[in-house]
C-alpha cells in the first residue's frame, strides 16, 4: 500500500462487500487462534503486546464488531493523508516485534 497508493482503495472497497468481510473473518479467527494457541502469554512486556493482538482478532473474527465501522471507514477514506504515516506506525511496531520476538 506503501507502493501503489491504488491499493489503499480496494481496502476500503473490501469492507463494501460481505463476502471478503465474511473470508477476511474467517482468516482472523484461524489466526488469532493459532496466535492465541501459541502465545498466551500475560507478560508486561512485548508477549502482552503479541497477546492482544490474537484476542483482538479472534474477537474481531468472531463477530464482535461494531455497525458504525462502515461509517469510520468512509470518515478515515477522507484523511487519505493520514493513512500512509499510519501505515509506517504499523509497518515499525511490527519490525520490532519482530525484532524483539527473535532475540529475546
Amino acid at each position: 500500500m506503501l507502493v501503489n497508493r491504488k491499493n489503499i482503495d480496494l481496502l476500503f472497497e473490501a469492507y463494501r462487500n460481505p463476502s471478503a468481510v465474511y473470508i477476511t473473518g474467517i482468516v482472523e479467527v484461524f489466526l488469532g487462534t493459532m496466535m492465541v494457541i501459541a502465545h498466551n502469554i500475560w507478560v508486561a512486556d512485548f508477549r502482552l503486546v503479541i497477546t492482544l493482538i490474537g484476542w483482538i482478532l479472534v474477537l474481531r473474527g468472531v463477530g464482535v464488531r461494531s455497525p458504525r465501522i462502515p461509517g469510520v471507514l468512509e470518515k478515515f477514506r477522507g484523511l487519505r493523508s493520514a493513512f500512509v504515516p499510519l501505515l509506517v506506525v504499523v509497518f515499525l511496531v511490527g519490525a520490532y516485534l519482530a525484532y524483539a520476538g527473535f532475540t529475546g
